[in-house]
């Protein structure tokens, strides 16, 4: 084998090695294989991270580290820090836990998992 070729060889896997990593699906998101979404409607208004959301259907997009909401519109109203953790059984519908007026946690149907507002 030429000096070339291995030098080619030794490229290659660096790159594969420097990729595995990036690739790896992390611990905590074993539920969050894809990004989850869900259509909720609010009936009263409600504070999630500050902001307020009017009644009105809403559509919440969550990766493993945070949840986006968007209007009708698909307008970004709110983006907040959420934790994960797990629940005993699937849901059977998405969901908020509201506490008084604010959004506590994020329910999403089908799913063993709940979206932990991190304010």
């Amino acid at each position: 084998m030429s000096q070339r070729r291995i030098a080619q060889f030794a490229a290659v896997a660096v790159i594969v090695a420097m990729l595995l990593p990036v690739l790896a699906v992390p611990a905590g998101a074993k539920d969050l294989k894809a990004t989850l979404k869900a259509q909720i409607s609010v009936v009263n208004a409600v504070t999630l991270g500050g902001k307020q959301l009017k009644a009105g259907s809403y559509m919440f997009i969550a990766d493993e580290s945070k949840v986006q909401v968007l209007s009708d519109g698909g307008k970004l109203v709110a983006e907040v820090p959420v934790q994960w953790q797990d629940a005993k059984q699937k849901y059977d519908s998405s969901a908020l836990v509201i506490e008084g007026s604010v959004v506590k946690e994020i329910r999403f149907g089908g799913k063993s998992r709940t979206a932990i507002v991190q304010e």
